[in-house]
């Protein structure tokens, strides 16, 4: 088994204050992003999948914005409440341009 696998899965006594000194630091470090963006949307009015352009568009928005960003399970965090809000203004209006 790998090192990285033991400290996360492992349950060996010896390795708990690493899993401990791991889970502090990246949890003080994810405080800093609060604000999440939604990855994931629906197609339209009645679609019953994911559109596949929307999380496309956000990528977009936030390389065209260079605002940071830390991406989690999925979904993805900004530090302020107004870059979240600046993104998704962008990738609204890339995503009305892929659409037409």
């Amino acid at each position: 088994m790998s090192m990285s696998k033991r400290l996360l899965f492992g349950r060996n006594p010896l390795d708990d204050e690493a899993r401990e000194r791991m889970r502090r630091e990246t949890s003080s470090y994810l405080a800093a992003f609060p604000h999440r963006l939604a990855m994931k949307r629906k197609g339209g009015p009645g679609a019953r999948y994911w559109d596949p352009r929307w999380p496309m568009s956000i990528e977009q928005a936030v390389r065209e914005l260079g605002i940071e960003v830390v991406r989690v399970n999925g979904g993805m965090f900004t530090r302020e409440e107004d870059e979240r809000d600046g993104i998704l203004a962008r990738a609204e209006e890339i995503w009305r341009d892929r659409t037409r």
